[in-house]
C-alpha cells in the first residue's frame, strides 16, 4: 500500500501516537462516537488494547513502547445508510465478561473501571507501580460489572481460577528498624506466609509479625520477605531455629506440625534425629545446626 497517498485522502481520520522512552503518552483526538482501531503498528512491541493503548474522553493513550497509527471511524450508529426495506436488525452481539488476567489502571489518581466477570473470584495478581498501593476496598474493588481502581492504583487482576503452575507469586519485604513496629500496606488476599527471614532476630507470627486485610506488620527487629495471597494451611510457614555456640535451642511449633529443612545456614550439616528433631514442646536444634525450617 502507498501510505503517503493514503494519508492524503484519509489524514483527518488517522492519529499517530507514539510512546516516548516507554512512558505513557496521550494524543488528543476527537473520538466521541467513533470506533478506534490500530491501522498500522510501527513498533516492535505489540500494541494490545487495554494494556498498551486505549481511548479516553480526550483522545488516545499509548504505553509500554507501543507506537502506531490509529484509525478513527464513525460508529455504526452514526453512519448514514439509505433507507431500504430490510429485516429487523439483529441485536448487537454482547461480549462475554472478561476472565483471566485483566489490567486495570488509575492514571493521575483518577477513578477507572474495567469490565470483568464478577461471578468469578477476583484478586490482585501483580501491582504495576511502587508509588501507590493497591489495597482492596480502599484503592480497588469489585462492583456489579467489573473492577474499579482509584488513587493511582495500577494492577493486574486475576479473574477466575488458573492452573497452579501459572499462579503469579506475590511477595513483599517488610522490616522492623530499630526494634519499632512497621506496617507494610498490601492487599493480603487469602493470607500471608513468611517465606524468607532476613534478620538474625526471630520472626514469630502473632508476636513479632502478623497480617490483616490491609497489610503486614513487623516489630522487635523482625525483617523478612512474605508471600501474600496464599492459603497458609496449604503453603506452610518458614521458621528459623539456630543452635549458637553448640548450645541447644527450642523453637515453638503448632501442635501436629510437620517440619523439614528448607535452607541450611550453618556449616554444620543439619541431620534429623542427630542435631534436630521435633518434640512435644517444639523444634529442638543442637550441636551447631542453624537453618530455616519449612513448617506445615
Amino acid at each position: 500500500m502507498d501510505w503517503r497517498s493514503w494519508f492524503k485522502r484519509h489524514g483527518n481520520d488517522v492519529v499517530a501516537c507514539d510512546t516516548k522512552k516507554d512512558e505513557r503518552v496521550h494524543c488528543k483526538a476527537d473520538v466521541a462516537g467513533k470506533t478506534v482501531t490500530v491501522l498500522r503498528q510501527r513498533s516492535k512491541t505489540t500494541c494490545v488494547r487495554g494494556r498498551d493503548w486505549d481511548v479516553d474522553d480526550g483522545g488516545i493513550w499509548v504505553d509500554h513502547g507501543c507506537r502506531g497509527d490509529f484509525k478513527l471511524a464513525a460508529s455504526i450508529a452514526q453512519e448514514t445508510t439509505p433507507a431500504a426495506p430490510a429485516a429487523a436488525p439483529k441485536p448487537p452481539a454482547t461480549l462475554p465478561p472478561r476472565r483471566g488476567l485483566v489490567v486495570c489502571e488509575s492514571w493521575q489518581s483518577r477513578w477507572a473501571h474495567c469490565d470483568a466477570d464478577v461471578t468469578q473470584t477476583i484478586r490482585l495478581a501483580r501491582q504495576r507501580t511502587n508509588d501507590a498501593q493497591c489495597i482492596r476496598s480502599q484503592t480497588w474493588g469489585v462492583d456489579t460489572t467489573g473492577i474499579w481502581v482509584s488513587s493511582g492504583c495500577r494492577g493486574e487482576f486475576q479473574v477466575g481460577d488458573i492452573a497452579s503452575t501459572g499462579t503469579p507469586v506475590r511477595t513483599i519485604r517488610c522490616e522492623s528498624t530499630n526494634g519499632g513496629r512497621e506496617s507494610c500496606a498490601v492487599d493480603t488476599g487469602r493470607g500471608v506466609v513468611l517465606s524468607k527471614q532476613l534478620s538474625n532476630l526471630g520472626c514469630s507470627k502473632g508476636k513479632t509479625w502478623d497480617y490483616d486485610d490491609d497489610g503486614v506488620w513487623v516489630s522487635r527487629g523482625c525483617r523478612a520477605i512474605f508471600t501474600i495471597d496464599v492459603d497458609p494451611r496449604q503453603t506452610g510457614q518458614a521458621l528459623r531455629c539456630e543452635s549458637n555456640h553448640g548450645k541447644e535451642a527450642i523453637c515453638p511449633l503448632p501442635a501436629g506440625a510437620r517440619v523439614r529443612v528448607q535452607e541450611q545456614r550453618s556449616n554444620t550439616p543439619c541431620v534429623e534425629g542427630k542435631n534436630w528433631d521435633v518434640r512435644s514442646d517444639g523444634l529442638h536444634v543442637s550441636h551447631g545446626c542453624r537453618a530455616d525450617f519449612h513448617v506445615l
